[in-house]
This record gives C-alpha cells, sequence and structure tokens, in this order.
C-alpha cells in the first residue's frame, strides 16, 4: 500500500500524456514459495496487474491504452547477489509510447518492421547528410566569393 500516493501522482501524470501504457513487473530469482503464485512470472504480472488496477481507479485513462508484462525474473536491473540488489530487482516499470506495442507479432514480423525502421533511418540520414553537405559547399563558395571581393590583388 505504500506506492499508492505514488500511483495517484503517476495517475495524473498518464492522464495529461498521450499514447500506450505498458506496465511491465518483475521479480527477483528466487523461486517464490507461495499458495497464491505459482512461479515468478505469475507473481510479477500480479504486480503489474494491481498497478494497472490502481491506475484505473478514476477512470480518466482508457483501459485500451494499457498492456500489462510480467517478465518475472528475466531482466533484471543489477545481478541478484546481494539482499539489496534482489530488492532492485522487484518492481514495476511504467512505459508510454506513441505507438503500441508489437510483442504479439511473429518474429519475422518483427523483423521486417525493425528492418522498415532502418531504413527509414538511413534514408532520413542520408538526406540529412546531403543537406549538409550542400551547406558545406555553400559556405565554402561563400567564402570564396568573399575572398574574391576583399582580396583582388592575392597572389595565385
Amino acid at each position: 500500500k505504500k506506492f499508492v500516493p505514488v500511483i495517484e501522482k503517476i495517475r495524473l501524470v498518464l492522464g495529461t500524456m498521450r499514447g500506450y501504457i505498458k506496465v511491465a513487473g518483475h521479480t527477483d530469482n528466487r523461486p517464490i514459495q507461495s499458495d497464491e503464485y505459482r512461479s515468478n512470472w505469475e507473481l510479477s504480472s500480479a504486480r503489474a496487474i494491481t498497478v494497472v488496477h490502481k491506475l484505473l481507479e478514476n477512470e480518466r485513462i482508457p483501459r485500451a491504452r494499457f498492456e500489462v508484462i510480467g517478465y518475472a525474473d528475466t531482466r533484471p536491473l543489477v545481478p541478484n547477489d546481494s539482499e539489496k540488489n534482489r530488492r532492485r530487482n522487484r518492481r514495476v516499470e511504467i512505459t508510454v509510447s506513441s505507438k503500441p506495442y508489437e510483442v504479439d507479432l511473429p518474429l519475422h514480423e518483427q523483423s521486417e518492421k525493425a528492418a522498415e525502421v532502418v531504413d527509414r533511418v538511413r534514408s532520413e540520414y542520408e538526406g540529412y547528410q546531403e543537406a549538409q553537405d550542400k551547406k558545406s559547399e555553400e559556405q565554402d563558395q561563400k567564402q570564396l566569393q568573399f575572398n574574391d571581393m576583399f582580396w583582388p590583388f592575392r597572389d595565385e
């Protein structure tokens, strides 16, 4: 329950933002020993679901904007080699994206999308580089014109 005031502040911020909201739960690497959860997968999912339920309480954020994921112990922030580190790895992360997450796409479609992004970025970079080259050439030309104007008697 310590997280409730923090969640209320996050809810206010998320309500002013556009985009899709991914809520991901995480655990440390110690196997769960509980009648309530069969595994760290269930525990991490439950953590994320609890946060989403709190974020949805005032119904200001549409449910369709949310994605809930349980990662268990598969994405630690730090090695699980001390109690302090295990505490850091037991967490919930909230991420906002302008596009829906595509984690459910088959791997070949994810690769195709990644290739599209790489091609688009490469094309944008090449366009930027061409513009920079043109700008540099224009500056060189202006410098030559300036030199011709103010140093007409220079040695050639």
